[in-house]
């Protein structure tokens, strides 16, 4: 058997809030999907593998994140994809107002 083809990289926005999902194109053949995702230290971890094309992210930090994703089979797994900068913003607007209500 062989490895799978590349997979598109991740389509998000460029900045979102602490909650938001990363989606990704399906691969003819692929079997499930492993999303990598590396923080401002560079390290990259794999957050999720299994055969959804999106992956929520609940409560993340602010700062930027590199993802990529690889489509994967009983073959192998591809290459990863091109790597997707993401900026997570907090939303403080609700703190200001009150601060400045206050």
């Amino acid at each position: 058997m062989t490895a799978q083809p590349p997979v598109p990289p991740p389509t998000m926005p460029d900045e979102v809030g602490p909650n938001h999902e990363i989606l990704w194109q399906a691969v003819a053949g692929a079997e499930w999907y492993e999303l990598d995702r590396a923080g401002e230290d560079g390290a990259w971890t794999t957050v999720y593998a299994g055969a959804a094309m999106q992956w929520s992210v609940v409560g993340s930090p602010a700062g930027l994140y590199r993802y990529r994703v690889k489509a994967c089979s009983n073959g192998g797994c591809s290459a990863a994809s091109a790597e997707r900068l993401l900026r997570v913003v907090i939303d403080v607007s609700a703190v200001a107002d009150y601060l400045l209500s206050h």
